[in-house]
């Protein structure tokens, strides 16, 4: 099993079974099998994340018992990722490998997810998590993630994009409320710096997805030439109306635009948004299924200090004093989010790599 296509036809024959729904949609009881905030606390103390900085692994074996205690509950489809051409008249050199321009990533898996459970004020059990967290995580209504996995050929692992919103959860119901993004703003309430503390064993910059592993090889499994990859990512919802979490996104058909995604090309890109780029769109390719904790899905995340390896110089220019159009100040550590990108992308002022195929 080698090409793009098998593996995830491999892939998704192996989530159905998982399900046991034999290619018929079973909607999930969501109240159901949603760890508590207590025990999502407890396994983030516990739990060794190598595996999941180092683990090439598509899919593990149910028999693991590796249950997902953080985003366990969710919808899986099939989908693909269209890429618009390089506009011609903007500097920088374009991305390669699964993010070169002009291709398209046919054979990818999307999942959609929250990070936690709503929190619900009568459980006796979340109550220690709210004090503990704060009023804001106490109110929301949702915790929007994405994962994509896009599969390429020649025996080359898959590349995986992890995008995530508001640390403590929204208000709206909406699933697709918001913009999602690769890198988590690093303006920590105080009652999250304790875990904060913990994932800096793993990484300098835990709040940092790389991207430098999707640009390496492209969806056949080629090398990249020129190899180059972006700052961050972010995923802009497409659905005309919203969502409900869980039931109404697994109603989502094959066909649908789901999302746009962005790129912010550096460190010093982000606070001007003029330079973020809209650079392709992902599309959904068959039904949603639900996606349960113990189905075995995995996508590897991918350090920032692996991109740093290529572009050292990103590392002193994450801590650039910037002023945003709003007046806001601080670093760009400190602003770029989803939020960020999304009020850039609300002000339409971003290069537009489709608008330049049609005006080309």
């Amino acid at each position: 099993m080698s090409s793009a296509r098998e593996q995830q036809e491999e892939i998704w024959k192996r989530l159905i079974a998982a399900q046991n729904i034999e290619g018929s949609k079973s909607k999930t009881n969501q109240q159901e099998k949603w760890p508590s905030y207590n025990d999502v606390l407890h396994d983030v103390r516990k739990t060794d994340y190598n595996e999941i900085l180092t683990c090439p692994a598509d899919i593990h074996p149910i028999s693991d018992g590796r249950d997902k205690t953080i985003c366990p509950q969710g919808a899986v489809c099939c989908a693909k990722l269209e890429l618009f051409s390089f506009p011609n008249d903007i500097r920088g050199k374009p991305y390669t490998g699964l993010l070169q321009p002009g291709s398209t990533s046919e054979h990818c898996i999307i999942r959609l997810s929250s990070a936690l459970q709503p929190m619900n004020s009568s459980d006796q059990n979340n109550k220690l998590a709210s004090m503990f967290l704060g009023k804001r995580l106490a109110n929301a209504k949702l915790f929007p993630a994405a994962a994509i996995k896009m599969f390429r050929g020649n025996r080359i692992e898959s590349g995986n994009m992890l995008f995530l919103g508001c640390k403590v959860g929204q208000e709206e119901e909406d699933f697709f409320a918001h913009c999602l993004c690769t890198q988590i703003t690093s303006s920590m309430p105080t009652t999250l710096k304790p875990i904060l503390k913990l994932f800096k064993k793993y990484s300098a910059t835990p709040l940092l997805l790389g991207n430098s592993n999707l640009c390496s090889f492209d969806t056949h499994g080629e090398m990249s030439q020129d190899f180059n990859f972006p700052f961050c990512l972010t995923l802009r919802p497409r659905m005309e109306s919203g969502a409900r979490f869980l039931d109404e996104v697994l109603d989502i058909p094959a066909g649908t635009h789901l999302y746009d995604l962005f790129a912010s090309p550096d460190p010093l890109s982000v606070a001007d948004g003029r330079k973020l780029q809209r650079i392709g769109r992902i599309v959904t390719t068959s039904e949603m299924i639900p996606s349960t904790p113990n189905d075995g899905l995995f996508f590897r995340h991918q350090k920032k200090d692996e991109d740093f390896k290529f572009k050292p110089h990103w590392k002193s220019e994450l801590q650039t004093k910037v002023t945003l159009k709003t007046g806001r100040k601080g670093t760009v550590a400190s602003v770029a989010g989803w939020k960020l990108f999304e009020h850039q992308i609300a002000d339409g002022g971003y290069i537009d790599f489709e608008a330049s195929e049609g005006s080309s």
